[in-house]
């Protein structure tokens, strides 16, 4: 990304997250995209710093970075350790694990928005809509 592109990005986020301080990265991201302008999950973590250190103190709790979207395997449900007992897997500064990129982390912070808009709704439909809009590919022509 162009030094150019990327304070587009900034900019952007940081007037979007003062209109609406709670915005997730999926939306803003989608707005962005619907503009011309790419952003990732880094530039919405800084925009987020950005508007933190200008803001007035806050009154209410304080939201810990593991609450942001980290994969934390200490954290993790019994069933999940069971499925995925690798150590690589729960690491999210590894460039080459699945959560370590910036896609990974995208994909993971997608399918928690997901999960809280839909509780009751089956994991195929995400696993669907995935592969359909960002796989860019008909369920029924996909066979992986």
């Amino acid at each position: 990304m162009t030094d150019q592109a990327q304070r587009a990005a900034f900019d952007f986020l940081v007037a979007a997250l003062q209109a609406e301080p709670h915005a997730s990265y999926t939306e803003l991201a989608k707005q962005a995209a619907g503009q011309g302008i790419t952003v990732d999950p880094i530039t919405y973590g800084r925009a987020q710093a950005s508007i933190e250190r200008t803001a007035a103190p806050s009154t209410e709790p304080e939201v810990l970075e593991e609450d942001l979207g980290v994969i934390d395997r200490d954290a993790a449900h019994a069933r999940a350790l069971e499925l995925v007992p690798d150590e690589f897997f729960w690491d999210g500064s590894d460039e080459l694990a699945p959560f370590g990129s910036d896609e990974g982390y995208t994909a993971l912070a997608e399918f928690r928005d997901w999960r809280m808009e839909h509780p009751e709704t089956p994991l195929l439909e995400f696993l669907a809509w995935t592969i359909e809009s960002v796989g860019e590919v008909d369920l029924a022509d996909y066979s992986d």
